[in-house]
């Protein structure tokens, strides 16, 4: 087993968990700028919706990665000894079974999300996504049918 120093963990661990969230902000930033310093005035609607769909894709993409972060630093403060190799191998399955398990929660929540915000975001593609739902409902439940008449957009 080789023992890596505890400085160059930290600058290792910084490295892989801190610096994807922090190019996400800093690229939103630098999106949101561009789009209201090139805008007109006759596309600042535009300009502002797009900014408004970049905050929150960014936002979600941030608060994912941020909530395993958080867990990870949890698991290490909570477990100082954890770098001495004190703890027996049924402890690191246990808490890898946690951590794990966000890391393979998490990603798939930010894809379930993302699409979401996206189509929230269009009114065309709101309005096409609300009709298939409806036909869908409709069709599990079609004594409903009379309280969606004239509700086709959102």
């Amino acid at each position: 087993n080789v023992r890596i120093d505890s400085p160059l963990l930290d600058s290792v661990l910084g490295v892989y968990y801190l610096i994807p969230p922090l190019i996400v902000i800093i690229c939103m930033i630098i999106q949101i700028k561009y789009l209201r310093r090139n805008m007109t005035t006759a596309i600042d609607q535009v300009s502002t919706h797009a900014s408004k769909t970049i905050f929150l894709v960014s936002t979600l993409f941030f608060t994912c990665h941020l909530a395993y972060v958080i867990l990870v630093l949890y698991w290490f403060t909570k477990n100082p000894t954890i770098m001495q190799g004190a703890h027996t191998a049924a402890f690191f399955v246990n808490t890898g079974e946690y951590m794990g398990l966000c890391e393979f929660l998490l990603p798939l929540f930010y894809a379930f999300v993302y699409p979401i915000i996206l189509v929230c975001r269009k009114p065309t593609l709101r309005k096409k996504y609300f009709r298939h739902l409806r036909r869908l409902c409709y069709r599990a439940h079609p004594e409903i049918e009379p309280l969606l008449d004239g509700h086709e957009t959102l």
